[in-house]
């Protein structure tokens, strides 16, 4: 036994060597901190219309993130003449991104990803060996074909319209 134990700890040591350990504290933080910032956004690109639409900020969901555990982060709801639309955080943890919100209404949901600046489609992140990417929010387009694109006022718009049917 006291060998295999030896064997077993030499290798976990091994393997920790060569992936440098997370900081999942820091890396919540910033996921957390980008709803913040996308939330802060759309309510910029929301602001012309006054009192037509109401963002209501006081929602919440839990999720569960494998490495983060169970936590608590905002969600967003608009109300658009009796139609409501609701942005809910899905997770961090996720396959080629570092974070999930979609954009749910009537008609449609539409997904927003947190992504690197300078992809247009889907891949693993993998920031080892290369410079420390940047990140942004962009539109992921529906399967199969998966394309990530830039989010600005007119693409936000358009999202928005799809979601409440009147845009197909």
């Amino acid at each position: 036994m006291g060998k295999k134990d030896l064997e077993e700890f030499i290798e976990k040591k091994s393997i920790e060597l060569q992936f440098p350990q997370v900081d999942w504290e820091s890396r919540k933080a910033q996921w957390i901190e980008s709803i913040k910032e996308f939330y802060a956004k759309v309510s910029e690109w929301l602001k012309p219309f006054g009192d037509k639409i109401k963002i209501d900020k006081t929602l919440h969901v839990e999720l569960n993130d494998e490495y983060f555990g169970r936590y608590v982060v905002q969600a967003l709801e608009l109300y658009i003449f009796g139609e409501k639309v609701t942005f809910k955080p899905i997770g961090s943890m996720l396959i080629g991104a570092k974070g999930r919100i979609d954009m749910i209404g009537p008609y449609a949901t539409v997904r927003f990803v947190y992504v690197e600046e300078d992809v247009a489609v889907p891949k693993n992140i993998v920031t080892q060996d290369k410079p420390i990417p940047r990140f942004e929010w962009k539109i992921a387009t529906d399967p199969p074909k998966i394309r990530l694109l830039r989010i600005d006022e007119d693409s936000f718009s358009d999202a928005l319209l799809k979601v409440i049917g009147q845009k197909p």
